[in-house]
This record gives structure tokens, C-alpha cells and sequence, in this order.
């Protein structure tokens, strides 16, 4: 499966539309449609909301496959070069008020996935992982 999203906050409604779709087709566990929900969801918030700033024909496209990894997720946007599995870990333990804002979706994305793996190709950002499917 592979989706192109506008630089808007209203598309993350179509994009957990074609997860639920993608997990159905693929008989995907509960588990799996969750954590898949979850990552996707915090990582294309991410980039509409941070890398995006003219709002004039960016994107980002999210593609999807299961294989026998996993399911293979590719995030390719056409924002500014940034590579978020240089971003350090959040203190998970720290209390709500001693933690900075931001940081869980990609500690999220390296929980739930393995085989990460990001690029900067073409004036695109090209982040790819499996995420697990059991």
C-alpha cells in the first residue's frame, strides 16, 4: 500500500483510515494494528507539524508491505533534511514535569521496530523499518 498525504493535520484521519484497511487485508493481530496506529501516526505528526513550513506541495508518502520481516514501513517526505534516529533517547523514567516536550513518537518507532534506517535521497527524507508483526 503506499499514500501520499498533503502537508495537513486533518490527513492523519486518512491515514489511520488505510492502516485499519491495510490490517484487515493482511489479517493483521490487534497488536499489530495498534503499535502500527500508534508509530504512524506519531511519526507523520511529526513531520507535518515540525518539518513542514510553506505548506505549499509538500507531502509526505507512508508505503507499506508485509513480508516475512515484518511490515515494512517506508516514510519519505520533502521536508528539510532530518534524520530523527540521531535524535538522543527521552528519559522514559523521568517525571511528566522534568521531561522536555517531544521525542516519544520516534522512541515509539525504535520499541515497536526493527532494521531502522533513514536517508537523505533526492531532497527527500526517506525513513524505513519493519515493524514487528506478532
Amino acid at each position: 500500500m503506499e499514500l501520499t498525504l498533503e502537508n495537513s493535520i486533518a490527513e492523519i484521519s486518512r491515514l489511520c483510515d488505510a492502516i485499519e484497511l491495510f490490517c484487515d487485508q493482511e489479517q493483521l493481530s490487534p497488536r499489530v494494528r495498534h503499535d502500527m496506529l500508534l508509530v504512524l501516526d506519531e511519526l507523520v505528526t511529526n513531520v507535518i507539524t515540525h518539518g513542514f513550513s510553506t505548506g505549499v506541495g509538500e507531502c509526505v508518502r507512508v508505503c507499506l508491505e508485509k513480508t516475512e520481516k515484518g511490515i515494512y514501513v517506508a516514510i519519505i517526505d520533502d521536508a528539510p533534511a532530518f534524520n530523527p534516529l540521531a535524535v538522543k533517547e527521552p528519559d522514559v523514567n523521568a517525571s511528566i514535569e522534568d521531561r522536555p516536550i517531544g521525542g516519544l513518537g520516534i522512541h515509539l518507532m525504535k520499541q515497536f521496530s526493527q532494521h531502522l534506517a533513514y536517508q537523505r535521497k533526492e531532497e527527500h527524507n526517506v525513513l524505513t523499518f519493519y515493524l514487528k508483526a506478532q
